[in-house]
């Protein structure tokens, strides 16, 4: 959450789900804005879509893990408000 955002986006270092284990990324009011259906490792430098609002909250649906699986969110950015004109 950062209060005031736009928009914030997730920065995963490592995202790694077999299928049917999945994440949902969803707004504020709980609309999902992105899914990732597990179906091999993504590694390094992957963004999730941005989420419009100050709040992005994550959600994994998982059963059994590999090995090794898993995920890892290093980082997020966001979107300051665009200024109202008052003219």
């Amino acid at each position: 959450r950062r209060p005031g955002a736009s928009f914030i986006r997730v920065h995963f270092e490592k995202l790694d789900l077999a299928a049917p284990n999945h994440l949902r990324i969803l707004d504020g009011y709980g609309q999902e804005s992105w899914q990732y259906v597990g179906g091999g490792p993504k590694n390094g430098n992957m963004w999730a879509d941005e989420v419009d609002g100050d709040t992005a909250i994550i959600v994994l649906h998982a059963g059994a893990v590999a090995s090794g699986a898993g995920l890892k969110i290093d980082s997020y950015s966001y979107g300051a408000p665009t200024p109202i004109s008052t003219k």
